[in-house]
Parts: C-alpha cells; structure tokens; sequence
C-alpha cells in the first residue's frame, strides 16, 4: 500500500472516531494528493555562484555593523567624559557653597 514510511508524531483524533473512518481519510487524502512526502533535497555541497555574492554582502554589511558600533562606543565614551566633567563641576560647586555658607 506504502512505498515509502515516514515516522509522524501523535494524532489527534475526534471523539468518538473510528480508526477505519481514519483510513478511509488517510487514502483520501493520498489519492487527492495531499499527504505527498517532501521531495529530496536536490542542492549538492558544491558552492553556487551567487552564495559568494551573498557572502560578500553579509561581509560588507558586518563591516558596516562594525563602524557603527564604533562610532556609538566613542559616542558613549564622550558621554561618560561629559558626566564626569559634570560630576566634578557639581562638587567644585558644592564644596564652594558649603564654605560660602559657613
């Protein structure tokens, strides 16, 4: 009845379904053609052309990944020089009130 065998997982059937109505659907649906099994992956080993093509794209794009990561790291370096500036003129100020006050 089978050429080829395939493992599939669990079936979920209706309540109160018989096994034989689910035959009888499982040879319906393979004389419509709907429980076809997957073709066999026809590609080789062999890299085609347009994967070097892909390759060099995903090459230029992880360099531009790369610049851009730079930029935000020396963006963010900036930042943490600012904040300590920030920092230090905060306690100059506040240092100079405290005497100021006393």
């Amino acid at each position: 009845m089978y050429s080829h065998w395939s493992i599939t997982g669990s079936v979920i059937t209706r309540e109160g379904e018989s096994p034989k109505r689910r035959v009888n659907n499982l040879e319906t649906r393979e004389k419509l053609g709907l429980n076809q099994l997957p073709k066999p992956d026809s590609r080789t080993n062999e890299p085609l052309p347009e994967s070097a093509d892909a390759y060099q794209k995903i090459e230029m794009e992880k360099a531009k990944q790369d610049d851009g990561l730079a930029d935000l790291s020396d963006l963010l370096g900036e930042l943490k020089n600012m904040a300590i500036d920030m920092g230090t003129e905060i306690e100059r100020f506040s240092f100079i009130s405290l005497n100021y006050c006393t």
